[in-house]
């Protein structure tokens, strides 16, 4: 009998095949066994609805399609997103980005032991597909990175209906209302530039210079995987090695000091 509560991913796409795609083999490579993946995409969105179409035998995954008339703001489809959820918690899934193996089994495990109703990371990794960098980022309560009791969601919080930012404001009113788990590991996430993303790269500009830059051992090593040229576990084990944590640690605490 499997205790776990389940854990709905939802992940709002348009218009990003390989992203896409690229985010369903990481919710598939998740360690944490009691899952779902919720994608939502716009009914005039054909290259999302030709990925999910190959999906229609898989019971994990369910996909949303959503008229694109009336034009709906992205906290809008988030919220349609999170009422489609069967899971007792929901985790936000974006396409743009890489999720390390172990993210949903230690996010839950955070909620499990604190009693809180959310997590979310203080620290993630930055990619910047222009240069091919990456970055640790700087401290804040990220909000892509979100997990949260779906209840609160439904019934208490929602997302602001907005193009953008939208994330920012669902977060601050989650922390003021019930607290979030902090979680300082940014191995769990990627959060990367594209060049298709909601932000420009002003934007991730910004980030990156707020940040801290790796290794270039680290850079490349990340960006195989984000490429998935590289299909080695090794290469994924990298990211909780003592040789990255130390790399991380030392920028991390040195910051907080």
């Amino acid at each position: 009998m499997n205790t776990q509560p389940l854990v709905s991913c939802v992940c709002v796409t348009r218009g990003k095949p390989d992203l896409l795609q690229r985010a369903i083999r990481c919710f598939w490579s998740q360690t944490y066994a009691n899952k779902e993946l919720i994608i939502l995409y716009e009914t005039n969105d054909d290259e999302s609805a030709l990925v999910v179409a190959s999906l229609l035998q898989e019971p994990l995954i369910r996909s949303i399609a959503i008229s694109h008339s009336p034009k709906l703001t992205l906290g809008e489809l988030r919220n349609k997103s999170i009422q489609q959820c069967q899971g007792e918690y929901f985790c936000q899934w974006d396409d743009d980005d890489w999720y390390h193996p172990r993210r949903l089994e230690f996010q839950f495990n955070a909620i499990r032991q604190t009693g809180l109703h959310a997590s979310a990371l203080t620290h993630w990794l930055l990619f910047d597909a222009r240069t091919d960098n990456v970055y640790c980022s700087h401290y804040r309560i990220w909000e892509g990175s979100i997990m949260c009791k779906t209840s609160v969601a439904l019934t208490q919080i929602k997302y602001p209906p907005y193009y953008r930012g939208e994330d920012t404001r669902f977060i601050t009113e989650l922390y003021a209302q019930h607290g979030i788990c902090h979680l300082p590991l940014p191995m769990l996430y990627v959060y990367t530039y594209t060049g298709l993303n909601t932000w420009d790269y002003d934007h991730f500009k910004r980030l990156f210079e707020k940040g801290h830059r790796l290794s270039d051992r680290a850079s490349t090593l990340i960006k195989q995987m984000l490429q998935c040229s590289s299909e080695n576990p090794r290469d994924v084990e990298f990211l909780t090695s003592d040789t990255f944590i130390s790399e991380l640690d030392q920028y991390i605490y040195q910051a907080v000091a």
